[in-house]
């Protein structure tokens, strides 16, 4: 069969292995850009601080306001009592 080790000893596995951090890592900026923007934080600071692109964390907010939530919408009028 295959052997991990030298198969984790080329280049290609660590190059793919970094990548792959560095995507995670983005992701998971990215996913918490939208909650920043919520708690008051302006798109210039966060971009800042999590150094993304100023476009980035924009298009993360938009992404974020368009999920929809797992709550359903409650009622805006009184139940009236069974009669």
């Amino acid at each position: 069969m295959f052997d991990l080790a030298a198969i984790r000893d080329t280049a290609v596995y660590r190059e793919a292995f970094t990548e792959g951090e560095t995507e995670g890592e983005k992701r998971g900026k990215l996913r918490v850009a939208p909650l920043l923007l919520e708690m008051g934080a302006s798109e210039e600071e966060i971009a800042a601080k999590l150094e993304l692109d100023i476009a980035e964390v924009r298009a993360a907010a938009r992404a974020h306001s368009k999920k929809p939530t797992s709550r359903k919408p409650r009622s805006r009028r009184p139940r009236q009592p069974e009669k």
